[in-house]
């Protein structure tokens, strides 16, 4: 069976999608990569000390929720994930072909594992966002 980032798919699946492995080949400058580290590092800055302000419960950081893998979680709090989806407007990972397929395996699995995932995206870390879900997923 063929691989697709990781996985193994069916041959309809792999050939549909084999375009978005050589485009996953495509180098980034390395100006490109500091500034994408940087707008990430930001995001979670601001997610967090917005967290913090609404007395949100301690969020367990870098997750690793499935044996066998290197996926990871940006945040966990107890059956809760939370994942930062930057990058929305620029064009990021998780708007790309490869990095929102590769997002899909991610979270189907995270949910047969039994968690729930909540996704912010570039500009959801309101106070008044973040407030529901501090409601639902606090223990």
């Amino acid at each position: 069976m063929p691989n697709l980032f990781g996985v193994e798919v069916s041959e309809d699946v792999y050939q549909a999608n084999r375009h978005l492995l050589q485009a996953a080949n495509e180098p980034k400058t390395p100006q490109r990569k500091d500034l994408d580290a940087e707008l990430r590092q930001q995001f979670a800055r601001s997610f967090e000390a917005q967290w913090r302000l609404l007395d949100g419960p301690p969020l367990e950081k870098e997750y690793k929720f499935c044996p066998g893998r290197e996926w990871r979680a940006d945040y966990r709090i107890g059956q809760w994930l939370i994942e930062l989806e930057g990058g929305v407007y620029s064009g990021g990972r998780h708007t790309r072909a490869k990095g929102f397929i590769e997002d899909i395996y991610k979270y189907n699995m995270a949910a047969m594992l039994g968690y729930r995932v909540i996704r912010i995206g570039t500009g959801m870390a309101t106070a008044h966002y973040l407030e529901q879900i501090i409601k639902e997923v606090s223990p």
